[in-house]
């Protein structure tokens, strides 16, 4: 399991996140000193939402499974067990960013593109159980998040811009 997340910025991985990254390079910048503002406070954002994890991943974890034996329904349970370690993969991302971001290289923003694709493969679960409102709430909110993630990309690295302030 080391292995994988020693993976998040070998040059594959760089590779699919320019990837997907040309298809924000057409949208709208965001004003710089708002950029920097994510810039300053994404190694605690990570921190705060690693901790929402490990509140949350529990909870659903155990309406899922109480859900799935209410209504006899096992891909209740099927796809509640595979939100529930992708959220764990998700934390475990999360926590291992805090340095990096704050040390601004490139494989924080890469630990942080990582979390933002497993949210994409939880939308994909969410879609199997049938969950059309949370697709569209997360599929919004997905798009948001990796445009602010490219928004950022440009102050990660060895190339790095600096912060203005």
């Amino acid at each position: 399991m080391a292995n994988i997340f020693n993976r998040v910025d070998d040059q594959q991985s760089l590779t699919w996140a320019d990837k997907l990254g040309d298809y924000f390079k057409t949208a709208p910048a965001l004003p710089t000193n708002i950029v920097e503002l994510f810039v300053k406070f994404a190694p605690y954002l990570a921190v705060i939402g690693a901790v929402m994890i490990l509140i949350s991943g529990p909870i659903i974890g155990i309406f899922g499974t109480l859900g799935s034996l209410f209504l006899l329904n096992p891909l209740i349970l099927i796809t509640t067990i595979a939100s529930v370690v992708i959220m764990l993969a998700q934390m475990i991302l999360y926590f291992m960013a805090f340095k990096p971001l704050q040390d601004r290289t490139t494989r924080g923003w890469m630990l942080m593109f990582w979390a933002q694709v497993l949210q994409g493969i939880i939308l994909v679960v969410d879609l199997i159980r049938f969950n059309v409102a949370g697709l569209l709430v997360g599929a919004i909110f997905l798009a948001i998040g990796f445009y602010v993630l490219y928004q950022m990309r440009p102050y990660y690295g060895p190339a790095a811009k600096p912060l203005l302030a």
